[in-house]
């Protein structure tokens, strides 16, 4: 997109330096949710997921940033560098090698997660690429601004959800892989849908209210609130039939739906919900200004 930007390798070691710190911070963090929620019988599909989605979204940046301050304060010449990225390329090598021959179970694992990440990398970097194009218009409107890594992460806790509900239905049997929704299905959807009408007005909410607590000028609680909602049921409508393809090509190829459909489902929903929302936003703003 011809847009200016700093070194390849200097983004090579923010990524790496950023998922070390996430993973240190998350592997507990997921950890003991998980065996809190089996400990308290919670449900993995409407509890579990979504909470340590929104502990992810929680710590990315804050991550990201951490590893901007390393590698400014390392002062690292140009040399240097090239020696840790190939140390990286290295170890990371070795590592996927080793796991890949430990076990049965991790080697399908690895086989299975592998391309998945790396499209949902593409994905994501997509979804970077729409915000870049849209820097301007974010900068001028604070409250959208807070509005979108809301509206993101609770678009991909939402979408999780839904995403585990389908594929515990059809391993359960409650499901059935048709080529159109039925039944237990639809009931899954309109259960989304609500979901949708009661999440997407609150955090419209949440982000002109922060503007106004900073004395920030927003765009009014009406536009925020329908911005925000009208986003969402677009975001809603296009993600539970694409969900539900995706949730029965996992189970028809007897794929492990942990390493297929939730990591799918909230990678494009990010990169979509981005271009939904500043699409809107551009719309009702523009007729309303």
């Amino acid at each position: 997109l011809h847009y200016p930007s700093m070194d390849l390798i200097d983004f090579i070691l923010i990524s790496t330096i950023a998922g070390i710190i996430s993973n240190l911070i998350m592997l507990p963090i997921t950890m003991l949710i998980s065996f809190k929620s089996f400990e308290h019988g919670w449900d993995p599909d409407n509890i579990t997921s979504p909470i340590i989605a929104a502990f992810g979204d929680l710590f990315t940046l804050p991550a990201i940033i951490a590893s901007i301050f390393i590698l400014t304060a390392l002062n690292i010449n140009f040399i240097l560098k090239d020696a840790v990225l190939a140390i990286i390329l290295v170890a990371v090598l070795i590592s996927f090698v080793y796991c890949y021959r430990m076990s049965d179970e991790t080697k399908t694992i690895l086989k299975q997660s592998t391309p998945i990440l790396l499209l949902c990398s593409f994905l994501g970097g997509s979804a970077g690429g729409i915000l870049n194009s849209s820097v301007e218009t974010l900068l001028t409107n604070p409250s959208l601004l807070t509005l979108l890594p809301l509206f993101s992460g609770e678009s991909g806790s939402l979408i999780s959800i839904l995403g585990a509900r389908l594929s515990s239905g059809l391993h359960s049997g409650l499901i059935e892989p048709l080529k159109l929704p039925k039944d237990n299905t639809i009931h899954n959807f309109i259960i989304c849908f609500i979901l949708a009408i009661v999440v997407y007005p609150f955090i419209g909410i949440i982000a002109e209210g922060s503007s106004y607590l900073f004395g920030t000028i927003g765009v009014g609680f009406d536009k925020i609130i329908e911005i925000s909602t009208l986003s969402g049921l677009i975001l809603a409508t296009i993600m539970v039939i694409l969900v539900y393809y995706v949730s029965i090509t996992s189970y028809n190829h007897n794929l492990d739906p942990d390493n297929i459909v939730i990591p799918i489902s909230t990678s494009i929903t990010d990169s979509i919900s981005s271009l939904i929302l500043i699409s809107v936003s551009l719309f009702i703003l523009g007729v309303l200004f």
